[in-house]
């Protein structure tokens, strides 16, 4: 018995020291919660550019989502507005946390030319406003839901890629909804 006591304390001692070691892989990394994370330098080009484009889009639909609430002549438009202003703040702080303990930077403000179609649309009248709102949204989520299925066939960071994945499937439910609203307006309500 007394044999065995040493050389449990030496396999404990050579375990100890080959534990970190051994979980450097990135998918063993976790953060105190738990969740698996990848190191800042892990993180490639593709999975910050991507959470940079997701940023402005969410920045700008939030806007527009404000805006639709605001100016928007049917109930449809002004419903549709507030759920995706709600939807994309939800998406918009998953994507800040996530970027945060990723170490990855995000623009604090929408890219030029969203800034510009938002502020466009501030010009319109009634059911003009209705249907620019409505092209301009469709737009930015068709280029939202090509940009997270990139993000899923190419990103790096298992972390990043689950959050595309989740924000797929809310673009596509937006989407969804945008081309329905479009199809009532283009026939005249």
């Amino acid at each position: 018995m007394m044999r065995t006591r040493p050389l449990t304390a030496v396999l404990a001692a050579a375990v100890a020291v080959a534990a970190p070691v051994a979980c450097t892989d990135t998918a063993d990394v976790r953060d105190v919660s738990g969740q698996a994370t990848v190191p800042a330098g892990k993180v490639s080009e593709q999975d910050k550019g991507w959470m940079r484009r997701a940023r402005r889009i969410d920045l700008a639909a939030v806007n527009a989502g404000d805006l639709a609430q605001r100016r928007g002549t049917t109930r449809e438009v002004r419903t549709l507005g507030a759920t995706i202003a709600r939807e994309h703040r939800a998406l918009d702080a998953r994507l800040v946390a996530t970027a945060r303990r990723l170490g990855v930077e995000l623009p604090h403000a929408t890219s030029d030319r969203k800034f510009l179609e938002i502020d466009g649309l501030k010009d319109r009248r009634e059911r003009l406003f209705d249907l620019n709102w409505t092209s301009v949204l469709t737009d930015w989520h068709e280029e939202g839901v090509e940009a997270a299925k990139a993000e899923i066939a190419q990103g790096s960071s298992p972390e990043v890629i689950v959050l595309a994945r989740d924000r797929l499937r809310v673009l596509e439910r937006h989407l969804a909804a945008l081309d329905e609203l479009g199809t009532q307006e283009m026939q005249g309500g």
